[in-house]
């Protein structure tokens, strides 16, 4: 009877351990489309135009991420235009017309080439793997003291005609690819 009683146990804090980091994927999600949006308020440039543009596109080969931001991001405008999150694949992001990309780290297969950085012009690539931006991505998450933190590389993001303000600069670490080379 005791050892019935010790595997339900035993079960029951597995489950309960997994419900919670399942909430805490969805929390980091939810967190991660936020910035997304406030990286695209925060920036000017001819990679995004309102007048010509209705609706401000966010896309992701991540299903998880996608589900997430369609719920945190509904409602959301980015200079007027509503703020719409796609699920696209990896082997058709090229022909959609996204003005940001996120990449979780279950994208991982992009970076072994410049796949980034020669393919996405005037999109802004966000990320969440070791050596996203060396790879050609503008903005890369990472968790430092448990917090979601980015780093970010100006320099590229104005090669994609993408002008982001100073004070969200100041907030991440910047880096600048190739700049230890």
């Amino acid at each position: 009877m005791k050892n019935i009683y010790r595997t339900l146990t035993l079960i029951a804090c597995l489950y309960i351990a997994q419900v919670n980091n399942l909430y805490a994927s969805d929390r980091e999600n939810a967190l991660k489309a936020g910035l997304i949006l406030n990286f695209a308020v925060y920036s000017k440039g001819k990679w995004f135009d309102a007048v010509t543009h209705k609706n401000y596109l966010i896309c992701s080969p991540d299903p998880d991420f996608v589900k997430v931001a369609r719920q945190v991001l509904q409602h959301k405008k980015v200079r007027g235009s509503d703020v719409v999150v796609q699920h696209i694949s990896i082997d058709t992001l090229h022909i959609h017309d996204c003005n940001s990309i996120f990449f979780s780290i279950n994208s991982n297969k992009l970076l072994e080439s410049d796949f980034l950085a020669n393919d996405f012009i005037g999109a802004m690539l966000i990320g969440e793997s070791d050596g996203f931006i060396e790879h050609g991505g503008h903005i890369n998450f990472f968790l430092a003291g448990g917090k979601v933190r980015f780093e970010i590389d100006p320099i590229a993001l104005r090669k994609s005609n993408i002008e982001i303000s100073s004070k969200v600069i100041r907030l991440g670490k910047v880096v600048v690819r190739g700049a230890d080379e």
